[in-house]
C-alpha cells in the first residue's frame, strides 16, 4: 500500500515522505505546492488536484473533531 507523509521543515520547506508498504521509497523537498503537487501525483499515480482536495477535506473533518 502507498502512503504519504508530509511536514514543514525549519526553512519552511515541504517535506514529502513516500513509503510503499510503511517502507520508505522516496523522500523530496518541495519549495512550494506546485512541486509538492507534482511529486503526489507521480509517486501515487492520481491526480493530484482530486488527492490534494480530499486531503484538504480530511484534515478540517480531522481538526473539526479534535477541536470541536
Amino acid at each position: 500500500m502507498k502512503s504519504l507523509q508530509l511536514s514543514v521543515n525549519a526553512q519552511h520547506r515541504y517535506v514529502l515522505v513516500c513509503l510503499l508498504d510503511g517502507q520508505e521509497q522516496e523522500c523530496h523537498l518541495c519549495d512550494g505546492l506546485d512541486p509538492l503537487a507534482d511529486a503526489i501525483e507521480a509517486f501515487m499515480g492520481i491526480d493530484y488536484v482530486d488527492a490534494w482536495e480530499r486531503a484538504v477535506a480530511l484534515s478540517k473533518a480531522a481538526y473539526a473533531a479534535k477541536n470541536g
